[in-house]
């Protein structure tokens, strides 16, 4: 580790024999905002989050399905239960509804309004693992792990998505710093912070923000030989009285509104059985998140691999030790569930990405570093034909007729865009005057660049566009909307009109895919594009 990292496990340092953990919470101090490294930050992070955030329409399902649950909350004025095609949602608790739907009534109902959230809580990730490892490994690490976070194809991802899982990763990131800064230096006040985000978490998206934190600070503190410690901790009356203060409100409310459905809904479907099922064909096996892990680093899995070639995996450094332990119990907990989702692995995104940047000064093979950064660029090069190709490997009318449009879809720009790409990732393994990790992060920035102006717009145009345009249309005819043997949420926030999903009736408009269109009675065509097909019943 760095020089300045903390001491063994058995000798603590204080403030007052470790003037940089004096420091450690000073960084929106104005002194320190004025410095050149957090002004540098400050515009990576506005760059690279809010980069053409509502530049393409809302992904299918899980946006469509965030973004949808806000649009009737706002329209039916229930601020407690979560609906979506007039039925209860209880996927996620209510925090993100909450910002999403103070977002849109302040800037309006578009995609840039839905994603805000996630952007701004991103934003906030990133400087709260910034002022942590600032002094306790040095301005150089801290920068790069703002800028992995920042611009790794996992991170950047869901600061673009409206979804919880931004928001989640911010409150799981608090608690890691203030778990272990109370480690550091026990006092009240952290202690009290660490339940005060375990609350936020369990508003945000329920156990598993419970689950993270106490798991990896029972392994950390035991293994350091304080787990009385860590249970004198666990007990403590006001911290979880801050908790409940917190959380408990909204559960009874729901409660007393849903009762046992919210319960055998939200508890038992959406986190025990998510963890002892497979939802959804989400279904994985034990080695599903190595894959994973690698294209979530993208353009930093080179320095992925040189930790595992020069670290040991039980690290003496505390800090370090931490690090894997949160990490690892994230990755072996959620590699043995039922239902595996990419998004996972980012729970335990921060304290890998802290050991990464401590790889800063052993990274010396070009290849190794710079040979992965190439794999996204190349591959967003040739998708438009990937897509293509793939088509006839698809069984469904609706699969076939959007992936066929994918060469016509990729317009110029999109070419120009993919080929500079490529092409200037290629010449940083020729670029010799600045140093290794200042080419990973620029192999970042064009990264980031390439999604935001190329890559999703060009999915979003093939695949949700049309969904987009139906809407516009369907939301101008008075007769009753209807999704038919399609799930596609996005059609209830662009219409902003009350949808069911339900047989078809006369007079209906209904939202259909391709396949489907055949089976139903008498109808007029009224539009069809990419296998996306809306009619009115005659």
């Amino acid at each position: 580790m760095h020089p300045r990292q903390i001491g063994t496990a058995g000798t603590p340092p204080t403030a007052r024999t470790d003037p940089l953990l004096a420091r450690s919470c000073k960084v929106f101090e104005p002194a320190t905002i004025r410095s050149p490294i957090n002004w540098w930050l400050a515009a990576l992070i506005v760059w690279a989050f809010f980069m053409n955030l509502g530049g393409w329409p809302l992904f299918d399902v899980d946006e469509g399905a965030f973004s949808g649950a806000t649009t009737e909350m706002l329209a039916n004025g229930n601020y407690i239960s979560t609906f979506i095609y007039g039925a209860p949602r209880f996927d996620k608790p209510i925090l993100i509804y909450w910002l999403q739907a103070l977002s849109v009534n302040v800037f309006g109902h578009s995609e840039w309004a839905f994603r805000l959230p996630s952007a701004l809580a991103s934003s906030l990730w990133v400087w709260v693992v910034f002022a942590f490892a600032k002094p306790r490994l040095g301005d150089a690490q801290a920068i790069l792990v703002a800028a992995m976070l920042c611009l790794s194809l996992a991170c950047w991802g869901i600061a673009h998505f409206a979804s919880a899982d931004a928001l989640l990763n911010l409150f799981l990131a608090l608690a890691f710093v203030d778990m272990y800064r109370y480690w550091e230096q026990p006092s009240p006040r952290k202690l009290r912070r660490v339940y005060v985000w375990i609350g936020f978490g369990l508003l945000t998206k329920g156990p598993v923000a419970v689950l993270v934190p106490m798991a990896s600070g029972l392994l950390f503190f035991a293994s350091t030989g304080r787990l009385q410690q860590f249970i004198y901790a666990l007990v403590n009356p006001w911290g979880w009285a801050l908790l409940l203060l917190i959380a408990a409100p909204w559960y009874i409310a729901i409660y007393l509104q849903q009762g046992q459905d919210f319960v055998d809904g939200f508890i038992l479907k959406h986190n025990v059985a998510r963890f002892t099922d497979t939802f959804e064909g989400h279904g994985g096996n034990i080695f599903y998140y190595i894959p994973v892990l690698l294209l979530m680093l993208l353009p930093f899995t080179g320095l992925f691999i040189q930790l595992l070639r020069k670290r040991p995996l039980i690290a003496i450094e505390p800090l370090e030790r931490y690090c894997w332990m949160t990490f690892g119990f994230v990755f072996v907990f959620f590699s043995f569930s039922g239902t595996q989702l990419p998004h996972y692995l980012l729970y335990g995104f921060s304290p890998l990405l802290l050991l990464l940047c401590t790889q800063l000064e052993h990274l010396r093979s070009k290849l190794l570093a710079l040979v992965p950064a190439l794999i996204l660029p190349l591959i967003f090069l040739l998708l438009p034909e990937l897509l293509y190709s793939a088509a006839a490997q698809m069984d469904n009318a609706h699969q076939q007729a959007m992936l066929k449009t994918s060469i016509d879809s990729a317009d110029l720009s999109y070419r120009l865009l993919t080929i500079g790409a490529a092409v200037a990732t290629t010449g940083l393994l020729l670029l010799n005057r600045i140093t290794l990790w200042q080419r990973l992060v620029a192999a970042g920035l064009i990264q980031a660049l390439l999604l935001a102006w190329a890559v999703l717009p060009l999915l979003a145009k093939i695949q949700q566009q049309p969904i987009k345009d139906a809407a516009v249309i369907a939301a101008e005819r008075s007769a009753p909307l209807v999704l038919w043997k399609a799930h596609l949420p996005s059609f209830v926030t662009y219409t902003q009109r009350p949808v069911q999903r339900r047989a078809p009736k006369s007079g209906d408009v209904v939202l259909t895919r391709l396949q489907h269109q055949s089976k139903l009675a008498a109808h007029e065509v009224l539009f069809s594009a990419n296998g996306i097909v809306l009619v009115q019943m005659l």
